[in-house]
């Protein structure tokens, strides 16, 4: 079997790479749409804005069509400690950031400022430890893999990766794409390939390193292991003749109507008719 249809049985080449742990309130938020929601007048998801550190929870309701604008302008209007340091340039001044000797007109403030300062440190440290123990139990089947720049490797392409290769069974395809060279690393957890020319319309040349397989090449016979059957390599365009419309319909995208027609390419067989 070739390296293009032969899946590894090993453990996926993926660790987990946990996010820094924040230490302090409002250091760093995470935000996420809560969707499928019945509607209520304009509103038909829940924007959640969580910080990371208190797990302080806000529950925005919004329109179903959020833009990207519209999710900036309803963060600055529902956080207003992160407008804080966006028009001043700092974090507001909380008790737990005060730095005072232990005398002053004041020891009741002194002590609650440690106090808060304490259970800060208190909580951080919790939260390293939630984050190791978190990796330790994703990581155990999992395995680390790394690869070079100039290394080889076969790519594994996923179902929607496919969707410009209409009218052919994907069950028919190879599994693995390549092989294709790496030319740079991305972060820890990403590579980017050399790819052929007709990538450029329908894929993108990041991988993560799961979907990356190393290239064995068989130097005393290159042609082993070699497939004959038809790649990935999408059709030339403009090169098919339509010989017949075989059906037509209309479907509802992005709530607009469209009239598709069932083609019948001359030269081509049933199973490669398209809805163009």
């Amino acid at each position: 079997m070739s390296q293009q249809d032969n899946v590894e049985r090993k453990k996926k080449a993926w660790l987990l790479q946990p996010l820094p742990v924040p230490k302090r309130p409002w250091e760093s938020v995470s935000l996420d749409f809560i969707t499928g929601l019945p509607k209520v007048e304009d509103l038909g998801i829940i924007l959640v804005v969580i910080d990371r550190f208190s797990k302080y929870a806000s529950f925005i309701a919004t329109s179903k069509y959020c833009s990207a604008e519209d999710t900036v302008q309803l963060f600055f209007k529902h956080v207003g400690r992160v407008l804080f340091e966006i028009v001043n340039g700092q974090q507001p001044l909380l008790p737990h950031t005060v730095n005072v000797p232990n005398a002053g007109k004041s020891p009741r403030a002194i002590s609650f400022s440690e106090e808060w300062r304490q259970n800060i440190d208190l909580a951080h440290s919790y939260l390293e430890k939630a984050a190791r123990r978190m990796k330790k139990h994703a990581d155990r089947n999992m395995r680390s893999q790394e690869f070079n720049v100039g290394d080889k490797v076969m790519i594994k392409l996923l179902p929607h990766d496919r969707k410009f290769l209409r009218g052919r069974d994907s069950r028919l395809l190879q599994k693995y794409e390549g092989p294709l060279t790496i030319v740079k690393k991305i972060g820890k957890m990403a590579y980017k390939v050399d790819p052929p020319h007709w990538w450029s319309r329908h894929l993108h040349p990041i991988f993560h390193v799961s979907m990356l397989k190393p290239f064995y090449e068989d130097t005393a016979n290159p042609s082993r292991g070699q497939i004959k059957r038809q790649g990935l390599k999408p059709k030339a365009a403009g090169k098919r003749v339509a010989e017949a419309i075989l059906n037509d319909r209309v479907i509802t995208a992005s709530r607009k109507r469209h009239q598709e027609y069932l083609v019948k390419w001359q030269g081509y067989m049933e199973e490669e008719n398209t809805w163009e």
